[in-house]
């Protein structure tokens, strides 16, 4: 099974780093540090605390605001490295089908999960829909569903599997997307074969690799 988990931002920064040494600014601020140090090697014994003394004394705002520029100029490259990073990752989406049920008093309604679909390829941003649809399609025996013209929710996360059933171990960038379903499902069809009866109490599962569903692997009860 797989070990999933979400990425805290210091393991994201981490992850991340390992491509600042495919950076060429990488290479340029290490010579840029070696001359400096052997500037400093070969100067006199006090010339650059003399200079930096006189820095001090003489243009205190000046030194401050050329720390701050660097400090910018240094947070910007790192936040283009990681964004570089987290867009080279792998996108895989995952899909809940729902229908809202009214509570028994009528005072509210839930969100009951009909439908589950698991780590799905992505290609980019703006096929999620598209693709939800298709994995809803997929389970229905290439039926459309009957769904909600709007997505209920998405929401992105990297994650990664500790087990590296999914993507192998690498950390990918997940798409969870919830998807309303205008009416109750009580059967998915099948291509081949008879239809799949659901109870209220049950769902469809189907995830990594997206074998043939079967009534008696695929179909899951919700927890109590």
């Amino acid at each position: 099974m797989p070990e999933l988990q979400e990425l805290s931002d210091v393991e994201i920064f981490f992850s991340a780093f390992n491509l600042i040494f495919k950076r060429i600014e990488f290479y340029v601020l290490v010579v840029l540090s070696i001359l400096f140090l052997i500037y400093i090697s070969h100067s006199n014994e006090h010339t650059f605390s003399n200079e930096l003394s006189t820095k001090l004394t003489s243009d205190f705002i000046g030194l401050i605001l050329d720390l701050s520029t660097l400090l910018v100029v240094f947070s910007v490259w790192i936040y283009g490295v990681k964004k570089e990073w987290t867009e080279s990752l792998n996108k895989l989406l995952s899909v809940q089908f729902v229908v809202s049920v009214p509570l028994p008093d009528n005072s509210a309604s839930i969100n009951k999960l009909q439908i589950e679909c698991l780590y799905a390829p992505l290609s980019g941003d703006s096929d999620v829909r598209q693709m939800a649809q298709a994995l809803g399609k997929s389970v229905n025996g290439e039926c459309f569903l009957p769904i909600a013209p709007m997505l209920n929710k998405i929401s992105k996360k990297i994650k990664i599997d500790s087990s590296s059933i999914i993507n192998n171990g690498i950390p990918f960038m997940s798409y969870e997307v919830e998807i309303k379903l205008t009416e109750t499902l009580t059967e998915l069809k099948r291509v081949i074969g008879d239809p799949i009866p659901l109870a209220d109490n049950e769902y469809i599962y189907w995830a990594y690799p997206f074998d043939t569903i079967k009534e008696g692997v695929n179909k899951k009860r919700h927890q109590a």
